[in-house]
């Protein structure tokens, strides 16, 4: 039995084509779900499941969230398998689990036991592969520990309820044998023990092995055991993403969480990141590009609403092995939202964790080995003293090992903001660089390459909503400085607020939330030139929600190298009872138009066309057009003209005896290399442009062609048309 309130976690969307058009909808996802080995056995998680497979039991935690106190597992181990009065001679004690795919088994001689991992549930099954002894019922029994009370529901299921509310369902049981018959079975609670039984009928004229398969273990998900805050992050050398967040799983314990993502796939591998007691929360994520690892860190505290310490931990790209946290940060002070910058290159192997205290801004650098638990290297570096707020760091150090921090403080009459460059050995560059408005609130930076976007309130008279703003900034040895003053980039009557930024490409993608006046937030995504001007038209993400979608966060391939382009954008939305975590594709630069037609018209030896660093759209920055096979030695122009709307005939075109020439808004030289001749055509970054169509076509003068009676020794190529998109 799956879970009927089917919450999706995580729903990965390739984006088609980003332009003026609405994006594609996102492709959901089942539900993510994992299972990893610990130092006594497995753990496993679903949606609203915890689940951890020990020597002698399984412990299945349902997620309820805050409306517990603490958590309520459900605990069971075998105790005894018999037929009728006969038992079953099998071992219940000192057999170790092992994992077969995604499920978790004990061998008890002809008996497996074997719980497969689902994303909504834990399957159970107890497979036997011989006849039995005895006579009368199959009947596998359970011990039982919870503090969950059990009911008998008429359709013979089990429900175990925590404060009078639904926690975990435990469905029907039937048996099948290997010729595919099938029988319905018992479940019956008495006390503290759970039988599962097959009627002796059926097990009498079974073909065996004969399958006794309880349903699923299935948690009903409370509305308040949300996902909570989240990051995500990307590895070049796998080509990977990884997402993080916690969610509750009582009022005494949030857990982190991750989902490992290869980029051209829609599947996703879940990991449990940390799930020792207590309460975590503000997880962020970065990559170091030398090791392949990802390193989370996240703030923690024993119990809710007391001071908090900084913990982290490394989560391999390529094979999502998470190393034992270590503590990061844990003094008598209050340490908070962290926040995490990576390394690009592949000449350092360190992570730097900056947090804030009420005392002021600290950084770390950690040292991530390529299989070993992370360590730090020396003490933490003071940025700031003094209380400060909303704490940003670059994604990433760049080329020349450098990156910044910023955040808001509260100014002489408004919040401002303050920025500051750091090497990646933890180096202070120069001295703060403080931006605000005499008036105006100015919040939630975050930085790009260059790019500093944030929070502006929109007015001063106290009008509730928020603008996104961009200041331009020089970071050099010397430290950061203000290359442009903060102009709006998005704003309105709607309050735009939470954004994010990072480098794709030879652009900046930018992503924030957007509530309108009737309260409904979307999550939107926008490309900018580092001028600022955008790129194409704003993309709304396809979850919507009257309740609103959290903080999105956007994930950046790396700082510097312009070959990347493409992202993937993490963000909440209300679900069916919870908030539901998405990851949406992003790219700076599109698939293109789907094609880009040839049209007839090739003369003598004109060549064959083909594109230079394709596809043909805004802002392609090394876009060209290219032409081999010319005739040897002699002049080649490129033809540019815009299409008349037919292909053939053509209407507006020249005719030269068996040629088809475009007819050209301009006509240029290029020298051509053994019959190769190339032309570069930077595409404009403005989306005014979209759906530009033009002709391009080789001219070769020169040959001993005379196809073109008018023009002897001319030959030409066939016509192209491009038509440019995103």
């Amino acid at each position: 039995m799956r879970n009927p309130l089917r919450i999706a976690v995580l729903a990965v969307a390739l984006t088609a084509s980003a332009g003026a058009q609405t994006p594609t909808p996102a492709v959901a996802l089942e539900h993510v779900s994992g299972l990893q080995p610990t130092m006594n056995g497995y753990l496993a998680f679903g949606h609203g499941y915890l689940t951890r497979f020990e020597s002698e039991s399984v412990e299945f935690t349902p997620m309820l969230g805050e409306r517990v106190a603490r958590d309520m597992p459900l605990r069971w181990s075998l105790r005894s398998i018999r037929r009728g009065e006969t038992p079953i001679a099998v071992p219940t004690r000192g057999v170790k689990p092992t994992r077969i795919g995604d499920s978790v088994c004990w061998h008890r001689d002809s008996v497996l036991e074997r719980y497969e991992v689902r994303a909504d549930a834990i399957e159970q099954s107890f497979v036997f592969e011989k006849r039995l002894a005895g006579a009368g019922d199959l009947i596998v029994t359970c011990d039982l520990e919870t503090e969950l009370a059990a009911e008998t529901r008429a359709d013979g299921t089990l429900m175990f309820a925590a404060d009078g509310a639904p926690a975990v369902l435990v469905g029907q049981v039937y048996g099948i044998d290997a010729a595919g018959n099938r029988a319905d079975g018992a479940l019956r609670c008495r006390g503290r023990q759970i039988e599962l039984v097959l009627p002796a009928g059926f097990v009498d004229t079974a073909v065996f092995p004969l399958t006794l398969d309880p349903t699923y273990a299935s948690p009903i998900v409370a509305s308040n055991a949300a996902i909570d805050d989240h990051d995500v992050a990307y590895d070049v050398t796998t080509d990977s993403y990884l997402i993080v967040w916690t969610r509750d799983v009582s009022a005494a314990n949030t857990h982190v969480f991750g989902a490992r993502i290869p980029s051209g796939s829609q599947l996703a591998t879940g990991l449990v990141i940390d799930a020792s007691n207590g309460v975590a929360s503000h997880p962020r994520v970065g990559n170091v590009n030398a090791r392949d690892q990802f390193f989370v860190a996240w703030q923690h505290a024993a119990v809710r609403n007391v001071p908090t310490n900084i913990r982290g931990t490394a989560v391999g790209a390529a094979t999502g092995t998470v190393q034992t946290p270590i503590s990061i940060a844990a003094t008598a002070d209050d340490e908070q939202a962290p926040v995490v910058a990576g390394d690009s290159t592949t000449s350092d192997d360190e992570a730097i964790v900056a947090w804030r205290t009420p005392n002021g801004i600290f950084v770390q650098q950690v040292s991530i080995p390529a299989t070993l638990i992370p360590a730090l290297i020396g003490s933490p570096v003071t940025v700031i003293s003094g209380g400060t707020d909303d704490l940003a760091i670059s994604k990433a150090a760049d080329g020349a090992s450098r990156l910044s921090l910023a955040w808001s403080f509260q100014g002489a009459l408004s919040r401002d903001l303050a920025v500051r460059g750091l090497t990646r050995n933890l180096t202070l560059l120069g001295s703060t660089l403080i931006l605000g408005s005499s008036v105006l609130d100015e919040t939630a930076p975050a930085l790009g390459t260059g790019m500093l976007a944030y929070e502006r309130e929109s007015s001063t008279i106290g009008t509730p909503h928020r603008d996104i703003a961009c200041a331009l900034i020089d970071e050099t040895a010397a430290g950061v400085t203000l290359r442009a003053s903060g102009i709006v980039v998005a704003g309105g009557s709607g309050d735009e607020h939470a954004p994010d930024l990072a480098r794709l490409g030879n652009r900046h993608a930018l992503v924030w939330a957007s509530t309108s006046t009737t309260g409904v937030t979307t999550t939107h995504a926008q490309l900018l030139a580092d001028d600022r001007s955008p790129c194409n038209s704003r993309v709304a993400l396809p979850a919507t929600g009257s309740s609103g979608p959290g903080t999105p966060r956007l994930a950046s391939a790396t700082l510097f190298d312009i070959a990347r382009n493409d992202s993937m954008i993490s963000f909440t939305a209300p679900g069916s009872s919870a908030r539901d975590l998405f990851g949406q594709r992003f790219e700076s630069l599109g698939r293109g138009f789907p094609f880009n037609l040839e049209l007839p018209a090739n003369c003598g030896q004109g060549g064959v066309q083909s594109l230079l660093n394709p596809p043909f759209v805004i802002g392609n920055e090394a876009f060209g057009f290219a032409v081999s096979g010319l005739p040897a030695g002699t002049a080649t122009f490129l033809v540019i003209g815009y299409h008349d709307g037919s292909i053939s005939p053509c209407t507006n075109c020249i005719f030269c005896g068996t040629c088809t020439l475009t007819t050209p808004v301009s006509m240029e030289f290029v020298p051509q290399f053994g019959g190769i001749a190339t032309r570069g055509f930077p595409t404009p970054c403005d989306p005014i442009y979209l759906g530009t169509t033009l002709e391009t076509q080789w001219l070769s003068f020169g040959s001993a062609a005379t196809v073109c009676p008018q023009a002897p020794g001319l030959t030409a190529s066939s016509r192209m048309r491009h038509i440019l998109w995103n």
